[in-house]
């Protein structure tokens, strides 16, 4: 591959993800955190291990359009599925642990693909290919495994009880500043 296609390449994701970050964000006010973030995750696994069977650059450019299309709203979503569940003063510390794990992970994907350089043709897949099996195929079972786990709100989970429910609302309520606000009649708006 040429360097100004390599360039086409890393562009296009950003491009993808500049042009879908709204829509995506709409799509989440549709689907809700927990299957917007799922299907995300779903998506991001399986294009990232179609990449690994690409055969030219059009298909590779076409994965990476793809790829920042899907990963245009995690981050927004993520972010709301946090104000769920979490208050405000416990959503710094649970952004830090997030940011971090994004670092860390990317830490960690340096080392694999150093390892993955090593192995030419195992299977009879070259080392590149390797690299987004190894990175693609974990993402998938986490897509399932968000969608069946994590509930959307405190309200719709299994591993709760009805106390801790109803702690957890009320604790949102009173960090939203609801928790004592009465409906706005016509009246009061005069």
């Amino acid at each position: 591959m040429s360097s100004s296609a390599m360039n086409w390449t890393i562009s296009l994701f950003y491009l993808s993800f500049l042009i879908f970050e709204i829509p995506s964000t709409l799509l989440l006010r549709c689907l809700g955190p927990t299957r917007y973030l799922s299907l995300s995750l779903i998506l991001w696994g399986g294009v990232t291990v179609g990449m690994a069977f690409v055969k030219n650059s059009q298909q590779l450019l076409i994965a990476r359009f793809l790829l920042g299309m899907i990963q245009s709203g995690f981050f927004t979503g993520t972010i709301i599925y946090f104000s769920l569940w979490y208050c405000k003063k416990e959503q710094i510390m649970r952004f830090a642990i997030l940011f971090g794990a994004v670092f860390a992970a990317g830490v960690l994907d340096d080392i694999l693909a150093y390892g993955i350089s090593h192995m030419e043709d195992i299977g009879g897949l070259k080392n590149w290919r390797w690299l987004f099996l190894f990175e693609g195929l974990p993402i998938i079972p986490l897509g399932v495994m968000t969608y069946l786990f994590l509930g959307s709100i405190p309200d719709t989970v299994q591993w709760l009880n009805n106390c801790e429910k109803q702690l957890l609302t009320n604790l949102l309520r009173e960090d939203a500043g609801l928790a004592n606000s009465e409906p706005v009649s016509s009246g009061k708006l005069q």
